[in-house]
């Protein structure tokens, strides 16, 4: 469990506003949590369906109080109605109050829509894990967590990444892809091996003989001796720090800007782009983009690469949506990415080399010669996507093809789907997404084997 409480897994109470393909979904989820052989998480679970109604209400009224007042002043809606509906929420669809406000269900229309969003707990929680390819080369599984494999795996693949210069872990020196024996002089940014959202991320800019971050000011022994001592519980890697196209250099300050864009591989096994959003730093001390750190983001259109309105996570009382940059004043609706079409090309390159998980969320950054890989994310986070563009994930394309792998691997058995079991055309059901890229097959791809069900929710 992470420092939010999450909501126990029960089934909704209504199927209005609910698609099929989310239904779908939410229905291996419950599967899957119920059926885990692990006591104490069954116990947990009882325990917190038991609590749910209570911690409901105590979190309603502090998600309430936070920004019960933004909202009645931009909508109209009274706070107490606010409330109202999330407790409504809560009990009929699971849905933590939080929740309410980064998906804007205070207006009517999505309201209507609530079940049909895929929330956090759901998918990260366990679901994204039982999908898992166990047959994939074993070195292909741990790419996404390992930063150092994902390095040494584009580069044999001839995939346009950051360099790493030096690896270090335990205190020791375990890679040299610079020449010389002291740090080039050049801003570089250090990173946890194997963290995810930026955390422990650390830019340190060349001046001169030395390296400054904040207050400190180090040379090339003191800062690699630094690196040296941190590595003893936290392996990391050295790398040059990049620099955003001229384009939209102005889209960021503080933090190198980067397009997340979601893969998922479809009924054809082709890779597509299921959603991507472009996501910039506000804060001058924040080096890194991450929305949950601060940051601010805006939907792409997948076809032409256009940004859309930029906003933060939504829960907050100073959230709102932003035509300009707030700190820059640099338009950011309207503008074009450049290079796109290349941006989207080598995600789904990356995917199609590293095809272990249906779906995956690249961090890709667009520099003046091209785009360049910064890292993938086998658990892709679809609280931004959804909250981007202003609609749940489950009644648009990603839904109907996170329905389909669901059929295709667990079913609506007991037992696993086994090979050669029939496909549910799910994945076909209603109008295809307005922002849909396809890639042709570059060939077969290994059929998909279920994991074990005791591995749910261990990134909860």
């Amino acid at each position: 469990m992470n420092r939010y409480f999450f909501p126990p897994p029960l089934p909704h109470f209504s199927a209005s506003g609910t698609t099929e393909a989310s239904r779908i979904i939410r229905s291996a989820y419950l599967k899957l949590a119920w059926s885990t052989s692990d006591r104490r998480r069954l116990i947990g679970y009882a325990l917190a369906t038991i609590a749910w109604p209570i911690v409901l209400v105590f979190t309603a009224a502090l998600a309430t109080a936070r920004s019960g007042q933004r909202v009645a002043r931009t909508s109209g809606k009274p706070r107490w109605r606010q409330f109202c509906e999330q407790i409504w929420l809560g009990m009929v669809h699971t849905i933590r109050p939080r929740t309410y406000y980064v998906f804007e269900l205070h207006d009517p229309a999505r309201f209507a829509r609530a079940g049909s969003y895929l929330q956090r707990f759901e998918t990260k929680g366990g679901l994204y894990s039982a999908l898992k390819n166990q047959s994939a080369p074993r070195g292909h599984r741990k790419c996404l967590r390992d930063k150092l494999r994902l390095f040494e795996r584009c580069r044999a693949l001839k995939i346009p990444t950051p360099r790493v210069l030096l690896a270090l872990s335990d205190g020791g020196l375990l890679s040299l892809e610079h020449d010389g024996c002291d740090l080039p002089p050049a801003d570089l940014f250090i990173k946890s091996r194997g963290g995810g959202g930026g955390k422990g991320a650390e830019l340190w800019r060349h001046a001169g003989e030395v390296w400054t971050r904040r207050r400190d000011a180090l040379d090339s022994d003191a800062l690699l001796d630094r690196a040296l001592r941190r590595s003893h519980g936290d392996p990391v890697i050295i790398q040059s720090a990049l620099r955003p196209h001229p384009a939209i250099a102005a889209l960021s300050v503080g933090a190198l800007p980067t397009a997340r864009i979601v893969t998922i591989i479809n009924e054809r096994d082709e890779i597509e782009i299921a959603g991507a959003v472009f996501r910039m730093s506000v804060q001058p001390d924040i080096v890194v983009d991450n929305v949950h750190a601060g940051a601010i983001a805006a939907a792409i259109d997948a076809n032409t690469g256009r940004l859309g309105l930029a906003t933060d996570i939504g829960h907050g009382p100073c959230s709102a949506w932003h035509e300009d940059h707030p700190v820059t004043g640099q338009p950011i609706a309207g503008i074009v990415l450049p290079h796109w079409p290349a941006a989207v090309a080598l995600a789904r390159r990356a995917h199609r080399s590293m095809n272990d998980r249906p779906i995956i969320g690249w961090d890709v950054a667009i520099l003046q010669e091209g785009p360049v890989l910064i890292e993938g994310n086998g658990l892709p986070d679809l609280n931004v996507l959804q909250r981007c563009q202003r609609a749940p994930a489950g009644d648009g394309r990603l839904g109907r093809l996170l329905a389909f792998h669901v059929e295709r691997v667990l079913g609506h058995r007991p037992n696993p789907a086994r090979p050669g079991d029939p496909i549910p055309d799910v994945a076909n059901a209603g109008a295809p997404h307005a922002h849909l890229v396809t890639s042709a097959s570059s060939g077969p791809r290994p059929s998909m084997q279920s994991r074990s069900r005791d591995g749910l929710a261990r990134s909860r």
